[in-house]
């Protein structure tokens, strides 16, 4: 069900959750994988030169649809206690406590209804498909997830930390590149929560279709990459 319609009595706090979780942070260790465009991306891949790199491109089947709302409750929570460790958030002048912003998303997970067939119903899991904020909903549900995992192995001395510094997430989809792709794709099932599915949407190792990108592996070990219209596909 898309419950967004502009009409929505929800519609006005949606659009004022989706300002306020408007995050972005990196530094050296890539500590959580998304991204807003493939600039990033391009840049990146321009330093790869190591002909044994393979490339892991695949896409959360059921992100919107399956992550119950404990989960992503529990990892925006943590979120918000990272972010405001002073307890204020403000946004266009208006200021909010960071309890008020778990209350906030509590109440749209909760509240979105849709009819069907004359009768009422209740969305009691997923993320509202069409709200404003459920964009920023998802993204932020999957990086805290990295965060956390990408925390823990950074505590404990693992370099595999540093091997993820070229992967890259927009919202549920997902490119991987290094020469230890089939320890990534292992990690990801403790990474991400069982609800999850993700799917390889690529055949070859040494190529994929990531966003607006075709990405290659040369012999070289150099990355090439060209414009990609999915409706060519077609």
């Amino acid at each position: 069900f898309i419950t967004g319609a502009h009409d929505s009595t929800l519609k006005p706090l949606s659009v004022e959750l989706q300002t306020i979780l408007s995050i972005t942070s990196h530094d050296k260790i890539n500590r959580f994988f998304s991204i807003q465009n493939t600039f990033k991306v391009v840049q990146q891949l321009s330093t790869v030169n190591n002909p044994d790199c393979k490339i892991f491109c695949a896409d959360f089947s059921s992100l919107f649809t399956n992550l119950p709302h404990d989960v992503v409750k529990e990892k925006l929570f943590t979120l918000f206690d990272l972010l405001y460790d002073r307890n204020n958030s403000s946004i266009a002048g208006r200021s909010y406590h960071k309890n008020d912003l778990k209350l906030i998303v509590d109440f749209i997970l909760q509240n979105s209804f849709a009819y069907y067939g004359g009768r009422l119903y209740q969305q009691n899991k997923g993320i509202p498909q069409g709200n404003n904020a459920s964009p920023q909903i998802a993204d932020l549900t999957l990086a805290v997830m990295e965060f956390l995992y990408i925390r823990n192995n950074i505590r404990i001395g693992h370099p595999l930390s540093f091997s993820l510094n070229r992967t890259f997430r927009y919202i549920d989809d997902l490119f991987h590149i290094s020469d230890r792709g089939d320890e990534f794709v292992r990690l990801t099932l403790d990474m991400y929560h069982h609800s999850l599915t993700l799917e390889q949407t690529n055949s070859e190792p040494t190529e994929a279709a990531f966003l607006d990108l075709s990405i290659s592996v040369t012999h070289s070990g150099h990355i090439q990459t060209s414009l990609y219209n999915k409706t060519d596909d077609y």
